[in-house]
């Protein structure tokens, strides 16, 4: 693996999104995972949310992980929603979240995946790197700021 930021299309970035609750979030990341297959969509939103009703993936910082493994993709996929106004996501601070990044890959792939959701916690954790997410003016600077922050991780083992 290069990097994460190679499972980021620039067409899987929403910037500005007016997503006032959770479901709307969890469904427009499910649409941009999904792609043009419905049926994929659908899949996607529903393990989203089924892993939200276990426990929140907000992370704090105003930051969430949402993440589903679905067995009717094929690789890891991630996409990024910056919504206009920060909402409630349950996240562990209590502080409501206006930055979310979902991961959604293959069931058989769990090394792979969870080593993803591992450097995306690395990428976020600075107060300075959250700041340049918000501040992003397009989707090429969104995917450059993950890359250039994920480059400076190591790959858990």
């Amino acid at each position: 693996m290069n990097g994460i930021a190679e499972y980021l299309a620039v067409d899987r970035i929403i910037l500005d999104s007016v997503a006032t609750s959770r479901r709307e979030v969890l469904a427009e990341l499910a649409d941009a995972l999904g792609g043009n297959d419905v049926a994929v969509r659908e899949a996607i939103y529903d393990d989203l949310a089924a892993r939200e009703r276990v426990s929140s993936t907000g992370v704090g910082g105003a930051v969430a992980f949402p993440h589903a493994r679905v067995d009717s993709i094929v690789g890891i996929r991630l996409a990024f929603l910056r919504t206009t106004k920060p909402i409630d996501f349950d996240a562990l601070d209590e502080r409501p979240v206006d930055l979310f990044l979902a991961v959604a890959g293959p069931k058989p792939a769990r090394r792979e995946y969870l080593s993803v959701l591992a450097r995306l916690s690395y990428v976020f954790h600075t107060s300075s790197a959250r700041a340049e997410f918000r501040q992003a003016g397009s989707s090429t600077e969104v995917r450059d700021l993950l890359t250039r922050y994920a480059s400076q991780s190591t790959d858990p083992e």
